[in-house]
């Protein structure tokens, strides 16, 4: 569980006003397999409480083959903008070294144009691109 911004009024210029304060509450397990076997099915569930906005609830999934292979789904319910998420990675051993790739894929709502997000040429996505070299 995580709460964020619990403490004293905040303070803008001269203006002082209260944070909105946020809970969160998530948890994740393994259905079938365990870190390193030869397949993996993980889920997790995921609720966000605030006191500015309507409660916010996020699913997902991730299935790893070979410990090496990855293939990600979520959803977002109760967002404006936002909905379905998929992804892939690789992850590699390279001598010493460990390389992931994560590639994700979102599909946004035409109601946010740029300079607000980046947006490719059918204006209704987002791609995610992330290269982590471990040694």
């Amino acid at each position: 569980m995580i709460m964020k911004n619990f403490g004293p009024e905040a303070k803008f210029l001269s203006d002082k006003f209260k944070l909105p304060l946020y809970f969160n509450i998530n948890t994740a397990m393994s259905l079938i397999g365990e870190q390193g076997s030869a397949f993996q099915w993980l889920v997790s569930a995921e609720s966000a409480f605030a006191t500015d906005y309507r409660d916010r609830y996020h699913l997902g999934t991730e299935i790893w083959i070979a410990d090496m292979v990855a293939v990600r789904s979520g959803y977002k319910f109760f967002y404006d903008t936002e909905d379905w998420t998929v992804g892939a990675g690789l992850k590699l051993g390279v001598g010493s070294r460990e390389i992931i790739i994560d590639v994700a894929y979102q599909i946004l709502s035409n109601t946010l144009i740029p300079p607000c997000v980046f947006q490719s040429a059918d204006h209704s996505s987002i791609t995610v691109f992330n290269i982590i070299i471990y040694s």
